[in-house]
């Protein structure tokens, strides 16, 4: 799970949809806090279904966070230093090596 950000309860809106929508729009995870002690995790979740789009009038659609830029710039980063030539001999021996998956006629 993504890093959360802590948020006291008494900042939350009134608007809980506008406050949902927030989460929703920025991909933020949020751990808001009441006056106890208690968290509770407010967090974006792909269902696999595609979002009605909202528009706002007068909004500036929102620009994607500096985090979520940062993962994918350091998940591409990870494979800088990667010998392609030799990642692709050994993708090509596995081919060879594994026997294929048996055809499966009925479920």
């Amino acid at each position: 799970m993504a890093k959360s950000t802590p948020v006291p309860v008494t900042d939350v809106p009134q608007n809980t949809r506008e406050f949902l929508d927030q989460v929703l729009t920025d991909g933020r995870v949020l751990a808001v806090e009441v006056d106890d002690g208690r968290v509770a995790i407010v967090a974006p979740e792909w269902t696999g279904r595609t979002p009605r789009r909202r528009t706002t009038q007068g909004r500036a659609p929102r620009a994607t966070p500096p985090e979520c830029i940062e993962a994918a710039l350091a998940t591409a980063g990870a494979f800088a230093d990667l010998d392609w030539d030799e990642a692709l001999d050994e993708l090509e021996r596995m081919d060879k090596e594994v026997p294929p998956t048996p055809v499966i006629d009925e479920l």
